[in-house]
């Protein structure tokens, strides 16, 4: 029998202010839409996606994905660029999305 293929683990990041109840109250569609489409084309059996909208950096060193992909607003551009580098830093290709870059 054929092993199964390693899943690629992809986490979508919903970068907002950890200590901002408005942001956490209301977060974006964004990062779901994006994991439904991912899973429409690459197939839900191939890939292993996450959400997160905190706890980054330990979901960077406890899940080990294969790629990041960010989703910020300008407001919160600087945590992005933060994420961004943790990532960088553990040689984790990173993808920025959202209302900043459009």
């Amino acid at each position: 029998m054929k092993p199964a293929a390693a899943k690629l683990r992809i986490l979508l990041v919903n970068v907002i202010e950890p200590t901002s109840e408005v942001e956490k109250r209301y977060p974006s569609l964004g990062p779901g839409y994006l994991a439904a489409a991912v899973r429409q084309q690459l197939g839900a059996e191939s890939v292993d996606l996450r959400i997160v909208n905190d706890r980054v950096t330990e979901t960077l060193d406890s899940w080990s994905p294969d790629l990041v992909g960010l989703s910020c607003t300008s407001k919160n551009f600087h945590l992005a660029r933060r994420y961004s580098d943790q990532a960088a830093v553990r040689g984790i290709p990173v993808i920025l999305g959202g209302a900043h870059i459009t």
